[in-house]
């Protein structure tokens, strides 16, 4: 397949004014002044337009490949939207706001394709991680019946919905694990007990037994070897699935059988292989909070995704790459990573999730740095995560894991639907807009978001493109293509605060993506790329595609 051809990089210390090219005409040469003057004032009006808008095209698209790409966001139930004025958030007040997450009739839309929801089944705890009934929602959240009407919502706009599966442990207050206490037949073998102690393992009250309990005496390990566990598990997800969800994000999978990465992906691929029995197109998630070999080692499990740790966080490589202006060895890790997942791997990859403090703090709280490391993540092969409030800039997120889970600002002036934080946070910073402002603000942060994610969704080769490395020459610029179904797109990112110039023969420019406020512009062979910008350009001699994802 061609791809552009990059003859070598011409560097400029100036920035440029957008051309004729991109306000979308061109000037003769001579003309009289008072023309002259006309057409610059024309050039800049709509040089100030698509900058603001962030993208040259902003119109939102629908996803009509049916598949399993998609841009997912994950909501934290109780800190969404309130919709009963209790002070928590619920299922009807993500109903209530589905409009914001996918409205095919809305340019202030996100058009997001997928929903993550925290766990929503009964629990003791705030995070909801330690389940006591897996067929029933907490009440705090809602009902089944609630649950059913939201996950029908999300079905007639298209939006895959998948919830949390706490399966590694239950609650210590589940049934099974009382049960098992008091030594009733089958539940004493549902949990991992021992007569001594060990690391791990936690002392039954009142008895002389241990059980495993990684995360803590108020999560009991479940023996995942038990056949009566897995179809245990079986029936939990075909009731989930049966009620409308299209898939699950399995939580913490490293530790199923502990560090065993062969015994965790042996019972993934099978709990893949039996789900899909029942429901062929069911989409799973793996959490492996671990190092690059595991995660890629988990992958022959036949999982489609699981969570791309290396490059997220504020040391990973995507933040540290976009915070010190270093595309070209972002370019090199992503290839190197690439390289190693197998054929039909569904990367995901996110800035931050709800176990980390917040992405806007690790990128100095810079609007900038902010924009650019979304078009960087959210373009990305692969299904993309975005944490709620991202994007409008929440801050952040230190300490307790409450704090990374703290109310999303609807408005800084009308309270409707705002959460109350969870109990015992205490590092709850405000952001300098919220939606409502950000909404009307062309060049705030969330229309930023709005406007890369209209470009991934206008390119179906954007996420199921296969990755190939352009080596631009140029240290700030990240530059690769993907290739799908013949067409191959050029994705190139200017890290760097100062304008690059790179001599690309034949090519198109088809979106943008200004977060430093400057579009590109291409000429003549020649592609002038200003700080902090992205484009996506169709490569000679293929064609971009009919449909629209």
């Amino acid at each position: 397949m061609a791809r552009p051809r990059v003859d070598g990089p011409r560097c400029s210390r100036h920035r440029t004014a957008v051309c004729a090219w991109a306000a979308g005409s061109a000037l003769p040469v001579p003309v009289p002044v008072l023309v002259l003057v006309l057409v610059l004032v024309l050039i800049l009006i709509v040089s100030f337009s698509l900058t603001s808008c962030a993208s040259s095209v902003v119109d939102p698209q629908l996803p009509v490949i049916d598949d399993q790409y998609r841009v997912f966001y994950e909501i934290y139930v109780a800190s969404f939207y309130d919709a009963n004025g209790d002070g928590k958030g619920d299922l009807a007040g993500i109903f209530e706001k589905l409009d914001y997450l996918r409205d095919p009739q809305s340019a202030q839309s996100l058009q997001v394709g997928g929903l993550w929801l925290m766990p929503v089944m009964p629990s003791p705890s705030y995070h909801k991680y330690d389940v006591t009934d897996y067929y029933q929602i907490d009440p705090i959240y809602g009902t089944l019946e609630d649950f059913k009407a939201l996950a029908a919502a999300c079905g007639e706009r298209g939006v895959a919905l998948i919830i949390d599966l706490p399966i590694n442990h239950t609650s210590h207050l589940h049934p099974w694990f009382l049960a098992a206490c008091r030594g009733d037949a089958p539940y004493v073998d549902f949990y991992n007990f021992r007569d001594s102690f060990a690391s791990g393992y936690h002392q039954v009250p009142g008895s002389k037994l241990f059980y495993e309990g990684h995360f803590g005496s108020h999560m009991p390990d479940l023996n995942l070897a038990n056949e009566a566990v897995r179809q245990e598990i079986l029936k939990i997800c075909r009731f989930w699935l049966d009620n409308g969800v299209q898939g699950f994000r399995l939580d913490a999978v490293a530790w199923f059988f502990n560090a065993n990465t062969t015994a965790n992906s042996q019972f993934l691929s099978w709990l893949q292989q039996e789900l899909r029995k029942h429901s062929p197109d069911v989409y799973l998630v793996g959490e492996a909070w671990s190092d690059a070999t595991t995660i890629v080692d988990l992958y022959q499990s036949g999982l489609p995704s699981f969570f791309n740790f290396p490059f997220s966080q504020s040391t990973g490589t995507l933040i540290s790459s976009v915070r010190a202006g270093k595309g070209d060895q972002l370019a090199k890790a992503l290839e190197r990573w690439y390289a190693q997942l197998p054929s039909g791997a569904i990367d995901a990859p996110f800035l931050t999730n709800h176990d980390q403090a917040r992405s806007a703090s690790a990128l100095m709280n810079n609007p900038i740095l902010q924009k650019q490391a979304a078009a960087v993540y959210l373009l990305l092969p692969g299904n993309p995560f975005i944490y709620y409030g991202e994007e409008i800039g929440m801050k952040g997120g230190s300490g307790k894991d409450e704090n990374k889970r703290t109310p999303l600002y609807w408005s800084l002036t009308d309270d409707t639907g705002m959460c109350d934080p969870p109990p015992g946070a205490d590092d709850i910073r405000p952001v300098d807009a919220g939606i409502a402002e950000q909404l009307k603000d062309r060049g705030s942060l969330l229309r930023f978001y709005i406007a890369t994610i209209g470009v991934k969704n206008r390119h179906p080769e954007l996420a199921r493109g296969e990755f190939a490395l352009v080596d631009s020459g140029i240290s700030s610029v990240c530059a690769y293509t993907v290739t799908y179904e013949g067409r191959t797109l050029m994705v190139a990112h200017n890290l760097g605060e100062e304008l690059v110039e790179m001599a690309i023969a034949d090519a198109e420019l088809v979106d943008f993506l200004a977060a430093g406020g400057t579009a590109p512009r291409y000429q003549k062979g020649i592609l002038a790329l200003p700080g902090y910008t992205t484009v996506v350009i169709l490569v000679p001699g293929t064609k971009l595609t009919d449909k629209t994802p």
